[in-house]
């Protein structure tokens, strides 16, 4: 989804800043807040930091520059006011679940093994630091492209290449001892 702030304010003088909070929540909401429960385990925080995320953008519409993706603005005021919340706060806290839509189950066995596998992946995501985990997320979840993570995060793009290189490393080796130990 783009944003296009001048049809916004031609059709809408008054209220263009409304209409493309209305836009934006209805299409990034989810995606945010599954963001920051996967990157910083901030189950019981999510809706708060969610209400400061979206004031930020509501603020900052017309800074936005639309040679940028409007996801890349969005995970990167989403990425600062996490750090920026979390370090005042001194603290991460870690994460303990998966953000994922649910899955049909075919049968209880398989709804048993899911939640057992999605336990695993999430203990595993728990060992990888908050900028991992959200490189993790964009890269596996969102299925961004590095460069999209490297304007997110501010990092070469050679850099995000081998950050998910060794996370998914590190992933897959985690997750087979989980099955040897099966």
């Amino acid at each position: 989804m783009e944003l296009d702030i001048d049809l916004l304010k031609a059709r809408f003088p008054e209220q263009w800043r409304a209409k493309a909070m209305e836009l934006i929540w209805a299409a990034w909401y989810r995606k945010l807040a599954s963001y920051i429960r996967m990157s910083y385990g901030a189950h019981g925080q999510v809706e708060d930091l969610m209400q400061e995320i979206m004031m930020k953008v509501f603020n900052n519409l017309e800074r936005y520059d639309r040679r940028w993706a409007l996801s890349t603005w969005l995970y990167t005021i989403t990425r600062n006011t996490c750090v920026n919340h979390f370090a005042a706060s001194a603290r991460l806290p870690p994460v303990l679940g998966l953000a994922t839509e649910p899955a049909a189950v075919q049968s209880v066995e398989d709804e048993v093994i899911g939640a057992e596998f999605a336990r695993e992946l999430a203990a595993c995501l728990d060992g990888l630091d908050a900028e991992d985990r959200g490189i993790a997320f964009l890269a596996l979840h969102e299925r961004a492209s590095y460069r999209h993570i490297a304007s997110v995060y501010g990092l070469p793009l050679h850099g995000v290449k081998n950050r998910v290189h060794r996370i998914r490393q590190r992933l897959r080796q985690q997750l087979e001892d989980y099955r040897e130990a099966d």
